[in-house]
């Protein structure tokens, strides 16, 4: 793999802290990763629930439904959206 060739358009990028509050179901239009910085989260992509910790990295494809919840307080993960 040529990484020099290698150039995503990062649409969106955030760190979300501290979100217990169960968010809803979205549509992603954009690929994307989200990097657990700390505490962890449960992530579910279409019918498929992954468990996260500190340090994991998630990545799924643009058209995929989704749904993040933080599992524990002081939780915190950056989520970047791209083509």
């Amino acid at each position: 793999m040529n990484f020099e060739r290698c150039n995503p358009y990062v649409r969106y990028c955030d760190i979300i802290k501290d979100d217990t509050e169960t968010q809803t179901a979205k549509k992603s239009y954009d690929n994307c990763m989200i990097y657990i910085l700390s505490g962890s989260a449960n992530v579910y992509v279409e019918n498929e629930s992954y468990t996260i910790r500190h340090g994991d990295v998630l990545i799924w494809r643009a058209g995929m439904n989704y749904r993040i919840t933080m599992a524990e307080e002081k939780s915190s993960y950056i989520q970047i959206n791209f083509d």
